[in-house]
């Protein structure tokens, strides 16, 4: 699809989009349209032909160069004090605890040991 065959298509998809009563949280492919168009328009004749801020359209570029986040690694153990340690543990884990009110305490991965421990000992001291 050619530049102006997508600039028509997606200036009449932004068009239904606010006429179906939608203000913002564009979705994602209409981002992406937009986007694309980028590469062959400014973002100030993107911004009128699109009835979109140029701050928005500054903000999806943004938000889509913005590398993904790898997820968290879980390890699961038991806390039963006698099978305290699991068997085998990748010593580079980093243990973080989560607290309440977004608070996180990370532990020190050299001591795998001590960490587990400390996370036991909070769990006794919980269940009091």
């Amino acid at each position: 699809m050619d530049s102006v065959t997508l600039f028509e298509e997606t200036k009449a998809a932004f068009a239904r989009f606010k006429t179906d009563g939608n203000r913002c949280h564009y979705p994602n492919d209409l981002k992406n349209d937009a986007l694309k168009l980028l590469s062959h328009y400014s973002e100030s004749t993107l911004s009128a032909a699109l009835g979109v801020t140029r701050v928005s359209l500054s903000n999806w570029r943004k938000d889509k160069d913005q590398p993904t986040k790898p997820s968290p690694t879980f390890l699961t153990f038991d806390l039963d004090e006698d099978k305290l340690i699991p068997k085998a543990v990748d010593p580079t884990i980093a243990f973080t605890v989560h607290l309440p009110h977004q608070l996180s305490l990370s532990l020190p991965e050299q001591s795998v040991k001590k960490a587990i421990h400390f996370i036991h000992a909070l769990m006794k001291e919980f269940d009091r």
